[in-house]
């Protein structure tokens, strides 16, 4: 089953372990619950913050912890696939207010943001767990990187401190970048796709909003500059 079938698969934190549950949304019933001992406190909340990943047809659950434990686990059952550590594993502190941002699932990786330095992105083998690529230089934020299609190519965008990035999904290679410093605010919404060549890209604490638009130079490098930016609602 997935969430269409019934299912929800959810994180929170029980005094000194931090839970993945799966329950029966029609009862509330536990079917299944992963518990790794580990709590990430700070003044605004403790505990995790992302929300799981769903691969249907792989059967398995991606679940990223504040304190950045990525698990793989069996849709069915829980059991753990593969395990890793985003953070220890760059050797990179945590962020401030803790990992917030879900796995991304594209063809065979499964593609995170980093810790508080860094690489930007990690992916590894969706089946395996295996380091697949690492890529940006600037520090992840708190938005989840997507996939979006512009000036005609399939690319991950991502918010970071004080940039916009895009990469090419098989790789990370970087496709272009878009300065946007302001690194004492923490930048969480999505960029929003907004036409065939286009993302708008906005943040709290009196920045400015950006319509951002993509374009395809000669010899098929990609460009990125501003439309217009406004700090307005």
């Amino acid at each position: 089953r997935d969430q269409a079938g019934g299912v929800q698969q959810d994180e929170e934190q029980r005094q000194h372990e931090e839970f993945v549950t799966c329950s029966d949304a029609a009862t509330g019933t536990l079917l299944w619950a992963h518990a790794d001992k580990t709590r990430f406190s700070e003044g605004h909340g403790d505990g995790p913050r992302c929300t799981p990943t769903i691969d249907p047809a792989g059967r398995r659950v991606f679940a990223l912890g504040a304190t950045g434990i990525l698990n793989c686990l069996d849709l069915e059952t829980g059991s753990v696939i593969w395990t890793r550590n985003i953070v220890a594993g760059t050797g990179a502190k945590n962020l401030t207010w803790g990992k917030s941002s879900s796995p991304l699932l594209h063809e065979a990786h499964v593609i995170v943001t980093g810790g508080g330095a860094p690489p930007t992105l990690l992916a590894f083998q969706r089946a395996t767990g295996r380091p697949a690529w690492q890529a940006g230089a600037d520090t992840p934020s708190y938005s989840s990187p997507a996939v979006l299609s512009l000036a005609g190519r399939a690319q991950i965008v991502c918010v970071n401190e004080t940039s916009v990035t895009g990469h090419d999904p098989a790789a990370g290679t970087l496709l272009w970048t878009f300065p946007w410093p302001g690194k004492i605010v923490a930048k969480v919404c999505q960029p929003i796709p907004a036409g065939p060549d286009r993302i708008l890209v906005t943040a709290s604490g009196g920045m400015k909003s950006h319509l951002l638009q993509i374009k395809r130079e000669a010899g098929g490098a990609l460009s990125c500059d501003s439309v217009w930016t406004s700090r307005h609602p």
